[in-house]
């Protein structure tokens, strides 16, 4: 008898809409015989295309009547229960039923992880579209992301939108010092990049969700701070460098890494592991006296890190076919651990002297 997971993925924000996705695609996969329903509002330009890429649903609903409410009777399986609508049948007798409440990123730390994947027809097409802006097949592709304000979805939180300053100089460095081209994500601002051969920017083309998500599964790595599309590296499977960090979560996989504002305590800077080992990452924090976001030198180090530690990636990325795992716990106990990874703030080059390792 399978094992049936009915997951409702109610989340709007873009980085919680991916995360919960992957977390729920992983914790599918946790088990041999496992069917996964998702129930989702289509209330967000982008959720459609996140919801496309979990690849382990057995069916995907959601409302047609914009006012229509999920029924918990659905799951009322005893004798003289109520009759069920054909189009709910599927999610009768779930064994399992997961929600947002129940999850924090720090699960992803201590569960075996899925990857989110792009359905295999979209490839050609989504290809295409890449090649049509100009990118070059034969030469890698980073994503860059720094969040702006006044994006509608939501409030303005003066700390996650930086200067761009400083990423726009990271973005020539990997044109013009790394050789690679870069495709910049994010929504319509008034900030204008430089005319580079080699740079796209997906923000200033309309409906381009879709292509965004793709232009990170396509590329050797992904620098972004922490905000929504950030959140497709790791779940893509495709390493990823968090920048302007102040929290302990965000990436979750050994090629991964975060590199964190300056903290202060006691007029004493702290940064990266040092930070995370002095306890200063656990809260967002508001005082921007705490803090010194990321300057253009410690974002093009992070690019030249990624940059190294990415050399088996000379072209656009490739994925390897999705595999089963070769065992599944068949069991999950609850609640889910939530785990930090501290050596994810070591940088990579470091890490590898360590024998820590990056892939």
């Amino acid at each position: 008898m399978p094992y049936r997971i009915f997951a409702y993925l109610s989340p709007r924000a873009l980085g919680d809409s991916i995360t919960f996705a992957w977390f729920v695609s992983s914790v599918a996969e946790m088990f041999d015989d496992s069917e996964l329903v998702v129930y989702y509002r289509d209330d967000r330009p982008y959720k459609p295309g996140i919801i496309a890429c979990i690849r382990n649903t057995r069916r995907v609903l959601n409302p047609t009547n914009a006012a229509g409410m999920f029924p918990i009777e659905v799951f009322d399986t005893a004798s003289g229960g109520p009759n069920v609508p054909p189009d709910l049948q599927s999610v009768r007798g779930a064994h399992l039923i997961l929600t947002h409440t129940m999850f924090n990123e720090g699960m992803l730390n201590s569960i075996p992880l899925a990857t989110l994947a792009p359905p295999p027809e979209t490839v050609g097409p989504s290809n295409q579209s890449l090649l049509d802006l100009g990118l070059d097949p034969g030469r890698w592709i980073a994503t860059v992301y720094w969040k702006e304000a006044a994006y509608k979805f939501r409030p303005d939180e003066p700390w996650r939108s930086p200067d761009p300053a400083p990423y726009i100089a990271a973005i020539r460095h990997i044109i013009e010092d790394l050789g690679g081209q870069v495709v910049k994500l994010g929504h319509p601002t008034p900030t204008v990049l430089p005319k580079l051969k080699g740079l796209v920017d997906l923000a200033q083309v309309p409906n381009s969700h879709w292509l965004q998500l793709y232009a990170v599964w396509v590329s050797r790595f992904i620098l972004g701070n922490p905000s929504g599309p950030t959140s497709y590296g790791p779940a893509f499977n495709v390493p990823t460098v968090i920048t302007d960090q102040r929290r302990s979560d965000g990436v979750y996989r050994s090629h991964d890494y975060s590199v964190t504002q300056k903290c202060f305590l006691d007029g004493k800077p702290y940064q990266g592991y040092d930070a995370f080992a002095a306890g200063l990452l656990q809260h967002w924090g508001t005082d921007p006296r705490d803090y010194a976001a990321n300057t253009a030198e410690e974002l093009c180090a992070a690019a030249d890190e990624m940059y190294t530690s990415t050399a088996d990636c000379p072209a656009w990325r490739v994925h390897q076919p999705l595999a089963a795992p070769a065992q599944r716990p068949n069991k999950l106990s609850l609640p889910i651990p939530s785990l930090s990874r501290p050596e994810l703030f070591i940088p990579p080059s470091r890490r590898r002297s360590l024998g820590i390792p990056t892939r």
